[in-house]
């Protein structure tokens, strides 16, 4: 998959924030924050709020690798080797919004323009992804296990490696590489 421009990003944020902006409405209409120029969420109220516009980020990225805004702009988060995304990259990737959004979202636009993914902070702060884990079963005497990585079909995402052998579950080495230009 390509990366995506802060253009259509930025869509799908406002998207987003239109659909967050309702709730926090609601929320405030509920709570008594409503007046005649607009509304005022404090508290409890806003910590309500905040904990609603992340849940929404999580879940929605988590389940389907994609918010409603993400959807209307045919965009979708997948991890680096193409892959769907699970619950610990969504919680990571959408707790740094929080840095990402600093500025309506200038410190995300920079990022994205700046680093050689097109990534903003909460995509490089994700967490690392296990590609493959075997676990063989070898006898008292043996002192040798063959095993093999096969490339995958669309080829190695740039990045850091690392082959980690563990014997009894306990580490026993490992083998770090980079794939690149």
């Amino acid at each position: 998959m390509e990366p995506v421009e802060v253009g259509r990003r930025a869509v799908a944020v406002l998207i987003d924030s239109i659909l967050l902006f309702v709730a926090g409405y609601i929320i405030a209409l509920a709570t008594g924050g409503t007046t005649l120029h607009g509304f005022n969420i404090q508290g409890g109220p806003a910590f309500l709020w905040f904990s609603i516009a992340l849940a929404y980020y999580v879940i929605m990225e988590a389940l389907s690798g994609a918010t409603l805004g993400k959807r209307a702009m045919g965009l979708k988060m997948v991890k680096e080797g193409g892959g769907a995304p699970d619950w610990q990259a969504s919680i990571v990737r959408n707790v740094m919004r929080i840095a990402d959004g600093l500025f309506f979202y200038l410190v995300a636009a920079i990022a994205v323009w700046v680093s050689k993914g097109k990534q903003r902070l909460g995509d490089m702060a994700a967490p690392n992804y296990k590609i493959d884990s075997v676990v063989l079963k070898a006898g008292r005497l043996a002192n040798r296990v063959d095993f093999s990585l096969c490339k995958p079909d669309a080829g190695w995402p740039e990045g850091d490696y690392r082959v980690a052998l563990f014997i009894d579950d306990k580490p026993a080495g490992d083998v770090k590489f980079r794939v690149g230009p």
